[in-house]
């Protein structure tokens, strides 16, 4: 019987230079795609990926197109070797990837529509005093007690992400997120940790984003999927193409229910990471501890997976 696949994507945050470069120059496919992106684009992804700067690569206009070809590159090599997901799933920004490597998003309308979302979403962090953290070591009701004592209505701080049952990001106003540190390291044993405001706010300051980006979304398709795609939003397989581009702008400002996506994938038997990086591990360990756990990045890892699933 043939292992049920989870798949995940990552989001922003998990980019470095000299992602995937050992699989780029070993695969004419990865290649392939990079060539496509560069012309879609009028952008040097070669360079921009492979011999660039940390600081260059983050720039919300360079990371989110960037992100989204390597792991839909990686994806599709791993498809042309016959690894076919059961159920595909992406951390934020990681849904576009994850929809690609499906077929129910195109290389090319992946990158135009992120291009356009990556500015508007800059322009709209230029106009606010934002801060984003994560808190670990607080259930989600005590969080909200802690929110309901120390918020009010000028913070707009609110929950972003429900990571796991005891790890939450929030995002807000920076001195309602200050506030709100102050209470939560003076009352309690928690860690509160800062994240790059470029992974999204995923809350009512997206609104005006999420409005100009609608004309945009109009211009490209979502097909119907083959394979489950597990929406962030709600946590819930999805396999029509009109549902899943209302779940795709919904969740800019929508908090991630990342816990109910982990929840519903549990019929999987194992989950493969692609994509750069390994900020997936942490959480899918807290829900699947035991599961066989995969995260594609070089040859080697790729040689691994493919041994495991030989034997």
């Amino acid at each position: 019987m043939a292992l049920k696949i989870g798949m995940l994507f990552p989001d922003y945050a998990s980019q470095f230079v000299g992602m995937a470069k050992e699989l780029y120059d070993n695969s004419r496919l990865i290649q392939e795609y990079f060539e496509e992106a560069s012309n879609c684009l009028n952008i040097n992804f070669i360079k921009l990926c492979f011999a660039s700067s940390d600081s260059e690569l983050s720039k919300i206009i360079h990371a989110y197109p960037s992100l989204f070809l390597v792991s839909s590159a990686v994806a599709a090599l791993l498809h042309k070797k016959g690894i076919i997901p059961h159920k595909v799933a992406g951390y934020n920004l990681g849904e576009y990837a994850a929809l690609c490597s499906i077929g129910s998003l195109t290389l090319p309308d992946g990158l135009y529509f992120l291009s356009k979302f990556a500015v508007l979403y800059q322009e709209k962090l230029e106009d606010l005093d934002v801060r984003t953290i994560t808190i670990s070591g607080l259930s989600e009701r005590m969080l909200q007690e802690q929110l309901r004592v120390s918020n009010n209505e000028s913070f707009h701080v609110g929950i972003a992400a429900y990571r796991t049952h005891n790890v939450h990001t929030l995002t807000g106003m920076r001195n309602g997120i200050d506030a709100l540190e102050l209470q939560v390291l003076k009352n309690h044993k928690a860690h509160v940790s800062d994240i790059p405001t470029e992974a999204g706010l995923h809350s009512p300051f997206m609104d005006s984003v999420v409005s100009s980006l609608k004309m945009y979304s109009e211009k490209i398709d979502i097909y119907n999927a083959p394979i489950s795609f597990v929406s962030g939003v709600d946590g819930v397989s999805t396999l029509k193409g009109t549902s899943i581009k209302e779940k795709l702008i919904h969740q800019i400002s929508s908090p991630i229910l990342w816990k109910n996506v982990m929840k519903d994938m549990d019929d999987c038997d194992m989950f493969v990471h692609i994509g750069p990086g390994n900020t997936l591990s942490y959480t899918t360990r807290v829900y699947y501890s035991s599961k066989p756990l995969f995260t594609i990045n070089k040859q080697s890892d790729l040689d691994k997976l493919m041994d495991y699933l030989r034997s």
